[in-house]
């Protein structure tokens, strides 16, 4: 078996025990991977002839035990470290670890607590007084278990494990204590959202946000509900679309001024600096690792393989916090609309014959087949998650893609020019007032006569819809082998 082989597989293994455990079967894991490998070793003694196919079995085994080891350690030392008066009214103090996410008036950020108290709470309070990354806060309220929480799943992402709502009483006892460079970067942000609410409308500037930071805080609530309905909703929560296009700007304009090995290394810096600086969300954080081993290929002269790539990505992302696999909307929605764009698009070019080659209107065919085969991905965890799922996604996806490089592009640039001069960057929000106007009033329209669609579907429906969707991708790669 070659190497890359031996990686793909040891990585889904690993990735398989760790769902497991995340799931609640470490001890079965335990036994049965156990007794795997001890009947595949003890198999090979006596098929010696079979001896090397047994063993890569009993090593694939091991990599699903060492999956479902972490989770079940790294589930206990959360535990075993979390030291406060649960379920009891206490003032606590510690530092925010996080970039406080506000929303519908309230903002939720993570705590990490001092002496004499220990480990992380989720502190949902009101935007006022304003709490910052790196600050040192008193906090006095109630610390609710997480179990009782209706985002436990959340809660276990965040490593917390308890929550205090709307504190009695909040208070900011000191600043800097995060990391200088996360401070920077988060500073950074804010100011050139500033840029944007200072020069262009309300609904127009939180939308530019929204595409250029992943920012939500400041969308009305009606339309959200309008991106909701229209399944646009995705242009809001960076991805690895935007990660494409940072990539892509970057390394243009660095070329500009050195040499390629050093443009790599800045497009590097630049990639992972704005993943910092947009709160470091499971999409992003993926498509950022896979941006940088596309980048590593090139640049080292190396055969660039997708099917590893994702996998390496998936493997980082879960040795850093083993719950994102079973708990983080964000890291199953990102890997598995990724996994659509790159099986199933093929597929149905495949299957129905699509011309991808010549011109077309907007590029409405690359939009319609990217956004058709993430939909198919995604739609079983959608509907679960939502409970619904937008019927006329499609369509508007083919209008509203094809306005996000230009948005985002011009908002940079606004944003450079706003941090200079006022004068010099009004002519340029004119400019990107026009796309981000299209836009809005699409998405408005669209989501005016969009039909309501609710669904509740059995879990054991998805598991055929998945196999079916696997069988299909297969076939269709299997004609188009055939075919040449």
């Amino acid at each position: 078996m070659a190497s890359y082989d031996i990686f793909f597989f040891g990585a889904c293994f690993f990735l398989c025990g760790v769902l497991l455990s995340s799931a609640g079967f470490a001890f079965g894991i335990v036994l049965g991977t156990t007794a795997s490998i001890s009947a595949f070793l003890i198999a090979g003694a006596f098929f010696p002839k079979r001896r090397g196919r047994f063993r890569w079995l009993a090593g694939l085994s091991l990599c699903m035990l060492a999956g479902g080891f972490l989770a079940t350690y790294d589930a206990v030392r959360a535990a075993k470290s979390f030291h406060a008066p649960i379920g009891e009214k206490a003032a606590v103090s510690g530092i925010v670890v996080s970039n406080p996410v506000v929303r519908s008036g309230s903002a939720r950020w993570i705590m990490e607590l001092r002496g004499p108290h220990s480990g992380r709470l989720a502190i949902v309070s009101r935007t006022f007084p304003k709490i910052a990354y790196g600050d040192a806060v008193l906090v006095e309220g109630v610390i609710a278990p997480s179990s009782e929480e209706q985002n436990a799943g959340a809660m276990k992402r965040d490593r917390t494990l308890g929550t205090v709502r709307f504190p009695d009483h909040l208070e900011v006892i000191g600043s800097g204590f995060g990391s200088s460079a996360r401070s920077s970067l988060f500073a950074l942000k804010a100011r050139i959202v500033a840029v944007f609410e200072k020069l262009m409308p309300q609904e127009e500037a939180a939308l530019l946000s929204g595409i250029t930071f992943g920012e939500r805080s400041d969308l009305s609530s009606g339309f959200r509900d309008a991106l909701a309905r229209t399944g646009t909703t995705h242009i809001v929560a960076l991805s690895g679309y935007n990660i494409t296009i940072i990539v892509g700007a970057a390394m243009g304009f660095f070329l500009y001024f050195m040499r390629k090995r050093f443009a790599f290394f800045a497009t590097l810096a630049a990639m992972f600096g704005f993943v910092v600086m947009t709160g470091a969300e499971a999409s992003v954080v993926r498509a950022a690792l896979m941006g940088g081993l596309v980048l590593l290929a090139s640049e080292s002269g190396r055969i660039y393989s997708m099917r590893n790539a994702i996998a390496c990505a998936g493997v980082a992302m879960v040795l850093e916090n083993p719950n994102v696999l079973l708990f983080d909307l964000g890291f199953q929605l990102s890997f598995l609309a990724l996994l659509g764009i790159v099986y199933l698009r093929p597929a149905l070019v495949s299957w129905f014959g699509i011309a991808e080659e010549g011109p077309s209107v907007f590029g409405w065919r690359e939009n319609i087949l990217t956004t058709g085969a993430a939909q198919l991905a995604v739609a079983p965890i959608l509907i679960t998650s939502f409970g619904s799922i937008s019927v006329i996604s499609l369509f508007a996806n083919t209008i509203i893609l094809e306005l996000v490089p230009i948005i985002m592009g011009s908002g940079f640039l606004l944003a450079g020019a706003g941090m200079l001069s006022t004068m010099l960057a009004l002519p340029i929000s004119w400019f990107v007032l026009v796309p981000l106007s299209f836009a809005i009033s699409t998405i408005r329209i669209l989501s005016a006569i969009a039909p309501p669609l609710s669904y509740a579907i059995p879990w054991g429906w998805w598991v055929v819809y998945y196999g079916a969707l696997v069988q299909f991708a297969l076939r269709a790669f299997a004609m188009r082998t055939r075919h040449g």
